[in-house]
């Protein structure tokens, strides 16, 4: 998959090969549900991830894990450090899902929500969300509510 830019608006494109062989792609712009195919679709319901620069080391993390403030949720834990900047990191143990794949989109989903909550409420401080099992089954919209319902609880808005 890429992305470029057309106009003011990003259109993400993905190659593949229909059922002759032959290589296509097709393309949606930004904020698009699914891409459609002849033979299948491809759902995308969340825009982007974290960028790198806001995620946590492996070394910060142990540092706001173990100093962070708790609030626990039905879908997720926060552990909630103030800070002067936004960071952020996900953890989907194996407890959640088996396989690596559904852990994986899980985490991407999440990543997504945190994303979105940054760009809407400009939040701040280090966020660490443990994902516990009924997030598997859950809408993509019940996930971004219940972040911005405990980001409320923490008070992580400027």
């Amino acid at each position: 998959m890429y992305s470029k830019v057309v106009g003011e608006k990003v259109v993400r494109s993905l190659r593949y090969k229909n059922q002759n062989n032959v290589e296509q792609k097709a393309a949606r712009p930004e904020g698009r549900a699914a891409f459609h195919f002849p033979h299948f679709t491809l759902d995308y319901t969340y825009d982007t991830m974290l960028p790198k620069k806001q995620r946590l080391t492996k070394k910060e993390f142990d540092t706001f894990f173990q100093s962070g403030k708790r609030i626990h949720t039905p879908y997720f834990t926060l552990v909630y450090t103030p800070h002067t900047t936004f960071h952020g990191a996900v953890v989907v143990g194996k407890k959640v899902s088996k396989k690596a794949v559904t852990r994986n989109k899980i985490r991407r989903r999440v990543y997504a929500a945190l994303y979105r909550l940054k760009q809407e409420q400009d939040i701040r401080g280090v966020y660490i969300l443990l994902v516990k099992r009924p997030a598997e089954a859950c809408a993509f919209h019940e996930l971004v509510s219940e972040l911005e319902q405990a980001v409320g609880r923490v008070g992580g808005s400027r």
